[in-house]
């Protein structure tokens, strides 16, 4: 999973296809577990991590409170977002939601 920062940020989710960000603070636990769960997805989606602390803008243009945040984005739009902790089957069937299109 690719550790983002802001100046990387844009052009790693206006790829075509699906791209996953994960909003996350350092020394969080629940967002170290999330961050765990996605590692098999990012075998087959592009998965990103943001550091909020050191990205606060990030944090402000997408109006996130509470973390983790897990945002999907497809072709760079937001097209759906998941907050607190899942399991890496549950974020599988989530995705699934969006991949049949």
């Amino acid at each position: 999973m690719q550790q983002l920062t802001s100046k990387d940020f844009d052009e790693f989710i206006r790829h075509d296809g699906y791209s996953v960000v994960l909003f996350s603070l350092s020394g969080c636990k629940p967002c170290m577990s999330v961050r765990g769960q996605l590692e098999p997805i990012a075998r087959q989606i592009s998965c990103g991590v943001i550091n909020i602390q050191k990205n606060i803008q990030l944090m402000n243009r997408y109006k996130l409170i509470g973390f983790p945040t897990i945002v999907l984005f497809k072709n760079g739009k937001e097209i759906d977002r998941k907050k607190g902790y899942s399991t890496t089957e549950q974020l599988e069937q989530w995705l699934d939601l969006y991949r049949k299109d």
